[in-house]
């Protein structure tokens, strides 16, 4: 699909409200060769284009097992240094912790910067999914980064999330975003099927 798209949160510095998205959605299968798939197709999109070297930024956000474990390591951690996270993490702390992971202010960061992993901490379906991805990248030459830290800014995401980025297209340099969000449908729908785009 290509249309316009309205964001409902205050748009972030540099964003509209309106934008117009592209998008490709697989619904109805729970594997990582569909997460590997759509990925690709993406990075064949931008290298037809000519875009600069495109590189994936790779994380996996877990499933509903593993991920309430990991959220409470992570807010133990965070909680010990709650006076030095910036105003937006420390709301962050109590709505989405996952979210502080990505904070870009320098306090936060020292913090954030050893802060426990998710990738060391899934479960063994997680990480077997996870490995797996990677194998299906490296095995067709896709240029990908695990990034820890990468969460983003939806909190309907699980499993295998990305970003892609390039040099020179964006003052941000990502250019294109997704992941799995096995929960959505059912979320607002009430249709259990997993699905990635």
């Amino acid at each position: 699909y290509l249309m316009p798209m309205f964001r409902y949160e205050r748009p972030q510095a540099g964003r509209f409200r309106q934008h117009h998205q592209y998008g490709v959605e697989c619904i109805g299968t729970r594997s990582p060769y569909v997460d590997v798939e759509i990925m690709s197709l993406v990075m064949d999109f931008y290298n037809q284009l000519g875009v600069l070297e495109p590189v994936i930024w790779l994380n996996s956000l877990g499933c509903g097992s593993c991920r309430p474990k990991y959220k409470q390591l992570l807010v133990s951690y965070l909680q010990d240094n709650q006076d030095q996270l910036c105003e937006e993490c420390q709301i962050r702390l109590k709505r989405n912790p996952l979210r502080v992971l990505d904070c870009k202010n320098e306090n936060c960061r020292r913090f954030i910067d050893n802060a426990p992993l998710m990738k060391d901490n899934l479960c063994p379906d997680c990480a077997t999914d996870f490995e797996t991805v990677q194998h299906l990248l490296n095995e067709r030459n896709i240029q990908y980064v695990v990034s820890p830290m990468l969460v983003r800014g939806l909190d309907y995401y699980n499993g295998t999330v990305f970003e892609v980025a390039a040099k020179g297209v964006s003052s941000k340099e990502v250019i294109a975003g997704g992941g799995r969000y096995d929960l959505l449908l059912k979320e607002i729908g009430d249709v259990d099927s997993s699905a990635f785009g």
